[in-house]
């Protein structure tokens, strides 16, 4: 069965809003990946951000927005049944209370994804890899104010 833009969207939108809207945390994340327990992120500073780190950066924001622009899927397999998708992610998030930051963050990550369908026939992670991180001009924290919110070095926004 091949996997389709539409399929993918759908992929994507049940992600992000389990992670910016239901706040789940790394088990339910985990689950989305084919291989579970060995579930990361890979940063576009070639750094692993483990599904713990991922759940402790969302648990920052008392609110999460976000719009996928148009994914790019290619085929890559059809048995088993693989696609790689790059899309962007337009992404705002507004701080919690009493954190030393203030105002929202605008921002343009690159997503780069191979997805796969398992046994059960849904999508899962292969593999994910953020492959920029834009602030955009609008945003109310600046390039370098990102490495307080992702830990301190664990985003060179300007890495591609």
């Amino acid at each position: 069965m091949a996997i389709m833009t539409t399929d993918v969207l759908a992929f994507a939108d049940q992600w992000y809003t389990a992670i910016m809207k239901e706040h789940v945390g790394e088990q339910k994340q985990s689950e989305f990946f084919i291989i579970p327990s060995k579930a990361y992120i890979v940063l576009c500073d070639g750094s692993v951000l483990l599904l713990d780190q991922h759940d402790d950066i969302h648990g920052k924001f008392s609110e999460e927005h976000y719009t996928l622009d148009k994914p790019y899927v290619t085929e890559l397999s059809c048995n088993p049944d693989r696609v790689r998708v790059k899309l962007t992610l337009y992404w705002q998030a507004q701080f919690k209370e009493g954190l030393d930051q203030s105002g929202w963050i605008n921002a343009a990550v690159g997503v780069d994804w191979i997805l796969a369908r398992d046994n059960d026939h849904c999508l899962k992670f292969v593999s994910y890899r953020n492959s920029y991180l834009q602030v955009l001009p609008e945003s109310g924290v600046d390039q370098g104010g990102l490495g307080d919110v992702y830990g301190g070095g664990h985003f060179s926004a300007n890495a591609s």
